[in-house]
């Protein structure tokens, strides 16, 4: 429009249109400048901790030494063992200790900690006629986690065995 010209009437029914398109559309505009102003925020205090190395959620679980001790446990270790594998919470080591069995118990637990390198076969405890006290403190001395969770038995079940049983149960 020339600048000497009269504005051009709008009708109300005009105006009632661009009120409906223009509303939502400052809105729309309104909305994606505050989206990007927060994600903007968040990326800088990323990159602020990333350079400070500040340990992240995931980095704060503690590994837990999950330690069991059998005596003649052969046909239900393997459960424990199982049990354990398929636990939500993955930052644990299995130390499995022989308290002086007379059964399969040392082969199953050498088989497991051959396949999986998260599960450590402390061998038959030292004194093996102290029994079951005496396997749990060779389990404790070869642990390594942040936390200790021995296994409740001397026959272990797999409701005994794991962070499951402890309550370290990772969320979700």
């Amino acid at each position: 429009m020339p600048w000497g010209e009269a504005p051009v009437p709008v009708s109300p029914a005009q105006e009632l249109v661009l009120v409906f398109i223009g509303l939502p559309v400052l809105a729309a505009a309104v909305t994606a400048a505050v989206v990007l102003a927060l994600a903007l925020s968040f990326e800088v205090r990323s990159a602020r901790r990333r350079r400070r190395h500040a340990p992240t959620l995931w980095q704060q679980w503690p590994t837990v030494s999950i330690i069991v001790a059998a005596h003649n446990g052969g046909g239900l270790l393997a459960d424990c063992i199982r049990s354990v594998q398929g636990s939500r919470y993955e930052r644990y080591e299995l130390i499995l200790v022989d308290a002086g069995s007379t059964d399969n118990t040392p082969e199953v637990m050498a088989g497991f900690a051959a396949e999986d390198g998260r599960i450590v076969f402390a061998g038959r405890s030292p004194a093996a006629a102290a029994g079951y006290g005496a396997a749990l403190n060779l389990g404790v001395g070869r642990a390594g986690g942040g936390a200790h969770v021995p296994s409740r038995g001397r026959r272990p079940r797999p409701a005994d065995c794991g962070p499951d049983a402890a309550g370290l149960r990772r969320r979700e």
